[in-house]
């Protein structure tokens, strides 16, 4: 519920804000809200180490642990949070000076970046009572505030429409001040509800503290990269190209929150099932989890990316009507670079639940670099055809770096190969050949854009159900499943 919430919701609020704001108000908007994504990499990179100590000290059932745990991680990221947002406040008006603002829109801009400072402290405190939450499988709760979450930028548009003065900030502050009373609850729900968030500073542990740093620095190249090609790809083109191009990566960016919600919805939920199996030291269910973490997200991202492959075009023009010239191309390499990325997203989550992601880390810059160097590309050549051959090189480095992040877990962990074949490559290679068969078959039976990419998403919509419903009943220990299916179907995106 909370998934469809956030797309619904995010696919009205795109074309409003760029109807209130225009394109280039819209590009300040995306730069703003990327200004901060150099705090963000340290910040995340700590908030999924907590997540993942919780899960496998669950997995070690030892409530114990757990208490000296969270004593540990509450008192981190307090620290983080004062450094942060301390080093973030006093980087503000180096931001301004380096960004370019629409003329009359400077002080709405500064006011933001400084709220943005208060949103990402609140975000940093929250952080661990919600991962709590996640590591105890309780989607519910997270899935009902998602939901919240999702009304509340709904709430802002209505501020928007009703309050007089810069539209940006009106927004902004808006998202900020609706949004505490769920932050506030999230934090009284997890005191009431779990009792190790009894925090005693003599429960502090330097061991945990050493644990969770030594996963933080395996994980912090692999989310710095995510965060340079999400966020400061955002501030680069604000930069050099104006905010018509950032306009245009903004776009792209919200695509691609909505696809990998839809992926992720799977993949976050099995990831506290994976960890917690591998602190149980159960190696074959951890296996079958990551099996089927790939196949079911590979099967959905193909399915959500179809459309915008086959006319990305007149998907926009009925969404937003007027679009920047260069969002089409940018959004057909988020999509292809979606689907490569999923493919070995569960052995990813298996070498995250064991702590031993050095490898994995290393060999995924070149995947997530991908769609920064190839938006460089589209700029620079400034011709789609020049562009195209740009990127079809950097798919090759692609397929290479998935091929051994494939190989890579099975010799690590001894899994075995040949479920990996069956329960892994052959529903998506079923889903990539019917996919590309009734693309095909539609483009010569169905000439409209619009209508042929509508028609094909319905189809693949339906293959890809029949794909995943056939992957999870061929597994053993159906029970099981089915009740971690039950789970992600009442989980938060």
């Amino acid at each position: 519920m909370n998934l469809f919430s956030s797309i619904a919701i995010g696919v009205v609020i795109t074309p409003f804000l760029i109807a209130q704001l225009g394109v280039d108000g819209f590009g300040l908007f995306a730069t703003i809200g990327a200004s901060g994504f150099l705090f963000g990499i340290f910040t995340t990179t700590i908030s999924q180490s907590i997540s993942r100590e919780l899960s496998f000290s669950l997995g070690q059932q030892k409530s114990d642990l757990l208490s000296r745990v969270f004593s540990t991680i509450f008192t981190v990221q307090q620290l983080v949070a004062i450094v942060f947002c301390g080093a973030f406040f006093l980087s503000v008006p180096r931001i301004l000076d380096t960004i370019q603002i629409p003329t009359g829109w400077e002080l709405a801009c500064e006011i933001c970046l400084y709220i943005q400072v208060a949103k990402f402290g609140l975000a940093i405190c929250t952080s661990p009572f919600r991962s709590l939450f996640y590591a105890h499988q309780q989607h519910g709760f997270l899935a009902i505030t998602g939901i919240f979450t999702s009304f509340v930028r709904l709430l802002a548009l209505v501020a928007v429409v009703f309050i007089e003065g810069n539209p940006l900030l009106v927004y902004v502050s808006s998202v900020f001040f609706f949004s505490l009373p769920v932050d506030m609850a999230t934090i009284l729900f997890a005191r009431k509800r779990f009792p190790e968030t009894r925090y005693e500073f003599s429960n502090f542990d330097t061991k945990i503290l050493k644990s969770i740093l030594n996963y933080g620095a395996s994980s912090f190249l692999l989310t710095m990269s995510y965060q340079i090609r999400n966020q400061g790809l955002i501030l680069f083109f604000n930069v050099f190209f104006g905010n018509a191009v950032a306009a245009a990566q903004g776009i792209s960016n919200r695509v691609n929150n909505v696809i990998r919600s839809g992926c992720q919805v799977f993949a976050n939920s099995l990831q506290p099932a994976i960890t917690s199996s591998a602190g149980a030291d159960d190696s074959l269910l951890t296996f079958r989890l990551s099996n089927l973490n790939s196949a079911i997200s590979s099967v959905v991202a193909i399915t959500l990316v179809t459309p915008f492959l086959v006319d990305a075009e007149a998907i926009l023009r009925i969404w937003l009507g007027e679009y920047p010239v260069l969002a089409p191309t940018f959004i057909r390499i988020v999509c292809l670079t979606i689907v490569t990325t999923q493919i070995s997203i569960g052995q990813a989550a298996a070498m995250h639940a064991h702590g031993r992601i050095g490898l994995y880390v290393a060999i995924t810059q070149l995947a997530i670099l991908v769609p920064f160097l190839a938006s460089m590309g589209f700029v620079y050549f400034k011709s789609l055809s020049a562009a195209y051959v740009l990127f079809g090189e950097l798919v090759g480095i692609v397929v290479v770096a998935l091929s051994l992040q494939i190989i890579w877990p099975q010799v690590q962990f001894s899994f075995p190969t040949k479920l990996w074949l069956t329960d892994v490559v052959f529903p998506v290679l079923l889903m990539i050949v019917v996919t590309t068969f009734l693309s095909l078959v539609l483009s010569i039976a169905v000439p409209s854009g619009l209508a042929r990419a509508s028609t094909l998403g319905i189809c693949v919509t339906l293959v890809g159900a029949l794909i995943i419903l056939r992957t999870v009943f061929s597994l053993d220990e159906r029970a099981k499943f089915l009740e971690i299916i039950s789970r992600i179907a009442k989980s938060s995106n």
